[in-house]
């Protein structure tokens, strides 16, 4: 079960003592990808790769983009050839990957990581802390910068399984 959650900049995570009771959630962009640390000695690790964008921050209503958008529309709503927004195949690979790690009888320290360590790792760290009750004990300390997509596809997600 998942007893602590923390959400990190790219940089503070390479600081982190690798663990076998630590699971990861590493959340980078394509142009991030090829700073992302190696996980040799982590507990389990879920690697995504999409864009810190959401429909608030373009300008859009909240929920106005498909849930599973073309390559077109990524490329619309990302602005460039190869960049992804968050979909609900990546809210449900970490829904699936945070009931996985809350139904073990092992303890976890649940660390999500992003680039800034400020949207898409708060997004994943604050879902995690309100469906497990469970505090999170180290990033920024609030969550008020979570990616608002990425939190509705989660709770999206999580309905449907």
């Amino acid at each position: 079960m998942i007893t602590d959650i923390k959400f990190f900049s790219l940089e503070r995570m390479k600081e982190v003592v690798p663990s076998r009771k630590i699971a990861v959630v590493s959340i980078l962009d394509k142009d991030e990808e090829l700073n992302r640390p190696i996980f040799k000695g982590f507990g389990p690790v879920l690697i995504l790769q999409f864009e810190d964008t959401f429909e608030e921050g373009k300008l859009a209503s909240p929920g106005a983009w498909p849930d599973e958008p073309s390559e077109e529309e990524h490329t619309r709503f990302c602005q460039r050839k190869g960049e992804r927004i968050s979909t609900l195949s990546n809210a449900r690979d970490i829904v699936n990957f945070l009931a996985q790690r809350q139904s073990e009888a092992e303890t976890w320290t649940l660390i999500a990581h992003c680039a800034g360590g400020i949207s898409r790792s708060a997004a994943v760290a604050h879902w995690a802390s309100v469906k497990y009750w469970v505090p999170i004990t180290g990033g920024l300390g609030h969550t008020d910068f979570a990616n608002a997509r990425l939190l509705r596809l989660m709770d999206k997600a999580a309905n449907r399984l």
